[in-house]
């Protein structure tokens, strides 16, 4: 897997995949299984998007996992998020979640 993440290509996408669904694997165990997500074409060179049960985080092999989406610059304390039905919102520890950006 970890010869294969970092490749962004259709193969390595398809062997993980093939990988994920192995007896024993981490999906089974409900843990990093790779997620089905429109939005992994729009992460920066390098991030992958995982599943742990019905969150979603992103991995980079320098920079670890995280759970909001990197690339995306919001002002201090928001940080986006993917909700179990796959859309993104967004969130601030005193004004709450929402479903558009926060502006900077």
């Amino acid at each position: 897997r970890e010869v294969l993440a970092p490749m962004r290509s259709t193969e390595a996408e398809d062997l993980l995949s093939a990988l994920d669904r192995l007896p024993g694997s981490l999906e089974d165990q409900g843990w990093g299984a790779r997620a089905r997500d429109p939005e992994q074409s729009d992460l920066p060179k390098g991030w992958s998007v995982h599943r742990q049960g019905d969150r979603v985080f992103y991995h980079h092999p320098e920079h670890g996992s995280q759970w909001s989406k990197p690339g995306e610059e919001f002002p201090d304390g928001w940080t986006s998020h993917v909700g179990p039905c796959g859309r993104t919102y967004y969130h601030h520890p005193e004004h709450g979640s929402r479903w558009d950006p926060p502006l900077l």
